[in-house]
């Protein structure tokens, strides 16, 4: 009798051992995935909304995880088999290369070896959104601009056409090694 309790104990040991075992890492992978969703959640709507702001002496401040930004213009220029880590990201202000009084900001992140994205954003107030075309302020929406070629050259540069804000490459020297590419972000 002592024996057969002694069995029965240690397979109930067992059977507790291995369903321990499993709910540690169901709430492992739950959580895991739990994460992942709200990465991708809070990526998906932080573009929807305020990305900086604009500063009393002109200047502008990314309002956003740095982090998340960088991550989501990777995946853009993965996506445009361009892939690249990014160094840096911030906000600038670019003026218009045909009129020095027409500027706008640009989010804009860098590899600082020759390739760079940019985002042109338009200003509501002290805030700034990404534009959604043509200077109208619609947020949400927004083409990116990706320069690559030589470390000295290829910087995003902006003019205005038809009254529509328009990034390009400026060559500054680099020739037939700077590269544009444009996608809808």
């Amino acid at each position: 009798m002592k024996n057969a309790l002694l069995k029965l104990t240690a397979v109930f040991a067992l059977i507790l051992s291995v369903a321990a075992c499993s709910t540690d890492e169901a709430t492992i992978n739950n959580n895991e995935a739990a994460e992942e969703q709200e990465t991708l959640l809070a990526r998906g709507s932080f573009w929807q909304g305020q990305l900086g702001v604009v500063n009393p002496d002109g200047s502008a401040t990314l309002t956003v995880n740095p982090t998340a930004v960088k991550a989501d213009l990777e995946a853009q220029l993965a996506a445009e088999n361009n892939a690249t880590v990014i160094r840096t990201v911030g906000i600038q202000y670019k003026k218009n290369i045909n009129d020095n009084t027409d500027g706008t900001y640009a989010l804009i992140g860098s590899n600082s070896s020759g390739t760079s994205i940019g985002i042109l954003l338009t200003v509501r107030g002290s805030g700034l959104y990404l534009d959604g075309g043509s200077g109208s302020g619609s947020e949400g929406a927004g083409t990116s601009t990706t320069c690559r070629g030589c470390a000295t050259g290829c910087n995003l540069s902006f003019v205005r056409i038809q009254g529509q804000k328009v990034f390009y490459c400026n060559e500054n020297g680099c020739g037939e090694f700077c590269t544009k590419n444009e996608s809808l972000f």
